[in-house]
């Protein structure tokens, strides 16, 4: 569906599963990405959407709060559609929140560790764990 804003056409996309092609060409066409969770235990989704730069409207579902600073996005509580439908229209009609959201999250999201420096992280990790094991 495509809406009209006063100062900025926005098209909102739904989408299901998708190839890893097709979604990191979603994140690299995307102008916001928006998730109305309940709960997210982490929010994975939401740290791959801070790499791609991308201002956020979700809730506080969870560890949401955690993992999405309020430099670059904009966050309601579960449940409030009032409050959710305020920060797609706060985005969307205003170009300088839209401006300083982006640049919040490209900052957070270079703070992140990309998924070969998770995977090196974690594979380390489990390396120490073996040699304390194996000390014992």
């Amino acid at each position: 569906r495509a809406f009209h804003c006063s100062r900025w056409q926005a098209n909102i996309s739904r989408r299901g599963q998708v190839s890893d092609t097709m979604l990191h060409r979603a994140y690299r066409g995307a102008d916001a990405f928006v998730l109305a969770s309940e709960f997210e235990g982490y929010g994975m989704v939401f740290a791959e959407a801070l790499r791609h730069g991308l201002p956020i409207v979700a809730t506080t579902g969870g560890a949401i709060p955690f993992t999405v600073p309020q430099n670059a996005g904009l966050l309601t509580k579960p449940g409030d559609v009032r409050a959710m439908t305020r920060s797609l229209s706060f985005l969307t009609r205003g170009r300088r929140t839209w401006r300083r959201l982006r640049a919040g999250a490209w900052a957070e999201g270079r703070r992140l560790p990309d998924w070969a420096k998770a995977h090196r992280d974690f594979a380390e990790a489990l390396r120490q764990v073996a040699r304390t094991k194996g000390e014992r």
